[in-house]
């Protein structure tokens, strides 16, 4: 996963209430700090019953900033980074996913810790050589974490192994629908901020290609399989139909388990 710094910085915004955000989009992934509400919020999360608290814990609901808001409604909102899913959790997730890629032979090691020499890279996919690299972890926005990035590397040895003409003129398109293709999109935009333009003229940026859609489609199934389901439906299904369609019935339980 690669993105230029400048990309981001240009889209970073201090907002009033103390929270600070990449792009025009509240998600758990593109907000970080909070200040008092964010402290007032965790107080008042854990005067909740602690099974309740567990169990609000494993799933990211749609989230809200307004604490009154989410103090009527802790069930059917979150408040960014009090009962949303915490990297831990988003980390063992992937983690899973990357054991079942391995299990299967599709790669023959991950390397973590990696110090990258150019500004802006995460993680990558070694196809000739079948090695994920994931970059050294820091507190950056959560889409950018270990887990998040693990995930989506994982997402394109998925892409390859599925695609296997991917790029031939009468290959057929893993998004068969203009909403597909959208709601794809929209993934890409809540775990990682807005989408940048190229440098190049008439050349899409490199998030738009099918491969980086469906490596994000299928990052949010793995970490966040609900809200998946929520934002994109007809995408999730796509990507989960497309695998399951490939692999045993066990692969399920990435998205299901």
């Amino acid at each position: 996963m690669y993105t230029l710094d400048r990309d981001l910085e240009e889209h970073i915004t201090e907002l009033p209430d103390g929270f600070i955000r990449l792009g025009g989009r509240d998600t758990p992934f593109t907000l970080q700090g909070g200040g008092d509400k964010r402290i007032e919020a965790a107080q008042f999360h854990q005067t909740r019953d602690a099974n309740i608290q567990e169990r609000d814990e494993l799933r990211n609901d749609p989230v809200t900033r307004d604490l009154d808001e989410w103090k009527d409604d802790p069930g059917g909102y979150d408040f960014p980074h009090v009962d949303t899913i915490r990297h831990e959790e988003l980390k063992d997730r992937a983690t899973q996913a990357e054991q079942f890629i391995r299990d299967i032979d599709l790669i023959s090691e991950t390397r973590f810790g990696i110090d990258f020499r150019t500004d802006g890279l995460y993680g990558q996919y070694l196809p000739g050589i079948e090695i994920i690299e994931i970059g050294q972890d820091s507190f950056d926005f959560l889409g950018y974490r270990t887990g998040p990035v693990l995930a989506h590397e994982v997402g394109h040895v998925f892409y390859d192994a599925v695609t296997p003409d991917a790029g031939h003129a009468d290959s057929d398109p893993i998004f068969e629908t203009d909403q597909q293709r959208t709601e794809a999109q929209r993934i890409s935009e809540r775990l990682h901020g807005p989408i940048p333009e190229s440098d190049i003229d008439g050349i899409s940026s490199s998030r738009m290609s099918e491969s980086e859609l469906f490596a994000e489609v299928f990052t949010s199934l793995v970490i966040e399989g609900e809200a998946a389901d929520r934002i994109a439906p007809n995408a999730s299904k796509r990507v989960r139909d497309t695998l399951i369609d490939h692999f045993d019935y066990r692969i399920r339980l990435l998205f299901d388990g």
